[in-house]
């Protein structure tokens, strides 16, 4: 198989567009090379060179069309899955999923509505960009590149984070949008008022909820509300429920142990994040050890699964880095890192100890004051 090559200091992503219509191919073709020099073209009308392609080139992305037929649409993105599990899927169709005849989440990382914009192109192409920046053994991509089940992001819930990333936001779109989710608008009032932003007054008020909650919470509250929805199709509300307390116990605790260390205010929110949106990959990971052997189920973890995800929903490097967690408190250098490892191995395991290593790592990132905070725990 090719192997990747370089233009400039940008990986190429090798992209192959599939569809019937030679007039979309063109068209595509033309807006993905403005994306930057280095996008790579293919374009095919014949889904049955697929495999020939799989095995004489390195396929980063694959942009299918479901005009040819939905049934070819489907055997090509399962071709993919099975043969080239780590090249990104993304199906170009109507205005939803709704008509197909199977299930699109199945085998898609995304799924662009025509007429879709040169935006979201340059969106999945930035997304499959950060997937290939991760440092994570080929092997794990290929594994996590067969799950089946995976969140694709609505249009919806894409314009709510775009409105969340503006400087400065515009309250009065991002209240618009996210007004017309009920779910998603109880979880921010209800996180308004918990007691961990600690407000004297309660509030039933949209706005001053999200004023409170800060962007960075708002967008992890999108997302875990996304999922969870997401994945009510597949998992017990139970589970669920479970899941989302474990996960904001986990946020919770960093929080605490961020705010004990001193770390500012920014960096309080990474940590609280970090630890809620590990329950992403916590549902995830349910639906995904079932198609795997035990050998396979050992190589992953919530947090990997999360970076995944995340990724595809387009969070920055420095959170999806960051999401990501060694097995021992002494391999860390950050100390976001090391209260996000802290976090999840104290809620985790009651019996959490400290070792020597991990005091002298906690000495070694002017973390001393966690050593006493956590031999108490």
């Amino acid at each position: 198989m090719a192997r990747l090559f370089e233009i400039g200091m940008q990986i190429a992503i090798h992209v192959l567009i599939i569809d019937d219509e030679p007039l979309i191919l063109r068209a595509l073709t033309k807006a993905l090379v403005r994306v930057g020099s280095h996008i790579v073209v293919t374009a095919l009308t014949d889904a049955d060179k697929c495999i020939e392609i799989i095995n004489t080139q390195s396929i980063e992305i694959v942009l299918c069309g479901v005009g040819m037929s939905s049934r070819v649409t489907q055997e090509t993105l399962i071709c993919f899955q099975q043969h080239s599990p780590a090249t990104i899927r993304c199906i170009l169709k109507g205005t939803s999923f709704d008509d197909l005849p199977w299930q699109a989440d199945e085998m898609a990382h995304f799924c662009l509505a025509k007429p879709f914009t040169y935006t979201q192109l340059r969106h999945v192409m930035q997304c499959t960009q950060r997937l290939l920046n991760l440092a994570i053994a080929p092997e794990l991509k290929n594994l996590l590149g067969k799950m089946k089940g995976l969140p694709v992001i609505r249009q919806q819930v894409i314009q709510i984070t775009n409105a969340l990333s503006q400087k400065p936001v515009n309250f009065e779109v991002l209240i618009g949008l996210i007004s017309h989710e009920p779910l998603l608008s109880s979880k921010l009032i209800q996180a308004a008022n918990s007691a961990l932003l600690g407000f004297a007054s309660e509030t039933t008020n949209l706005q001053q909820a999200l004023i409170r909650v800060g962007t960075s919470l708002c967008r992890a509250l999108v997302v875990n509300s996304e999922v969870q929805s997401h994945y009510q199709k597949i998992l017990s509300n139970k589970l669920l429920a479970t899941i989302s307390d474990h996960s904001f116990a986990r946020a919770t605790q960093a929080k605490v142990f961020a705010k004990k260390a001193h770390l500012s205010s920014q960096s309080q929110d990474i940590v609280f994040l970090l630890d809620l949106l590990s329950g992403v990959g916590s549902m995830a990971l349910y639906v995904l050890v079932k198609e795997l052997n035990e050998g396979e189920q050992t190589l992953l973890s919530e947090e990997l699964i999360s970076v995944y995800i995340l990724n595809l929903w387009g969070f920055s490097e420095q959170i999806t880095q960051a999401m990501l967690l060694p097995k021992t408190l002494s391999q860390i250098t950050d100390p976001i890192i090391a209260i996000h490892f802290l976090a999840r191995e104290v809620v985790q395991t009651p019996e959490f100890e400290l070792t020597e290593g991990d005091v002298q790592a906690l000495e070694n990132l002017d973390l001393v004051v966690l050593i006493q905070e956590l031999v108490t725990i």
